[in-house]
């Protein structure tokens, strides 16, 4: 079920209307605007961030989706920031 739908899109002039407001509004509130002009144009220029330059040059190596996830929940849990 749902296989080959196509997700919701917002038009890409109704995100920067919205990332326009929500910045105006950031400066008001003083609180992080829902999509900032700086996010909303890597989104919308489909880049490819890639991780070789971290492998060559610090030896980073990705951890498994399935260890960072116990090991982000077992912090939260130390934490108390889990209920």
């Amino acid at each position: 079920a749902g296989r080959g739908r196509v997700p919701p899109v917002m038009p890409r002039a109704v995100a920067g209307l919205v990332s326009a407001a929500g910045e105006g509004l950031a400066r008001l509130t003083r609180r992080p605007p829902l999509i900032p002009r700086g996010q909303l144009h890597f989104l919308l220029s489909d880049q490819r961030p890639l991780a070789t330059r971290a492998l060559r040059e610090l030896g980073w190596r990705p951890t498994p989706f399935d260890d960072a996830l116990r090991t982000t929940v077992a912090h939260l849990a130390a934490e108390g920031r889990l209920d």
